[in-house]
């Protein structure tokens, strides 16, 4: 069984408890995908194993803009009518949002770098208790 995490931004001090779900997972032999929405600056970083915790997390936004394009491409191409349904969601809840579509689209585009990421079937665990809005 193979397991994705999902945090908002991973490592922080404050995702200890996340660490030691993950660490106890990987004990029991399961395998544990490790990604995180933004990347975690250096400065952030003051615990050894959140560092050592960063090295094994695939940071979505960390990819530059064209990559972001051509993934989103790539998503149509390959599942149209899932992006499409995906793409109507994402503008029917950003014209009800104070955020607005665009940034209803540019979620959908970070969903499309993780189902990138996320090759091979498995379970995908999503902490939104680190989820704060901007």
């Amino acid at each position: 069984m193979k397991i994705a995490y999902l945090v908002n931004q991973y490592p922080k001090v404050s995702h200890s408890f996340i660490r030691r779900e993950i660490q106890a997972l990987e004990q029991l032999g399961v395998a544990i995908g490790r990604y995180s929405i933004r990347p975690i600056p250096d400065k952030d970083l003051v615990d050894p194993e959140d560092s050592a915790e960063r090295d094994k997390t695939t940071a979505l936004l960390a990819a530059r803009i064209p990559l972001l394009g051509l993934t989103v491409l790539r998503t149509l191409i390959s599942v149209p009518l899932r992006f499409l349904k995906g793409l109507t969601i994402a503008t029917r809840l950003g014209s009800r949002s104070q955020r607005g579509i665009l940034r209803h689209w540019a979620y959908l585009a970070e969903a499309c770098l993780l189902k990138e990421n996320l090759a091979l079937p498995q379970n995908l665990w999503v902490d939104f208790r680190t989820w704060r809005p901007e």
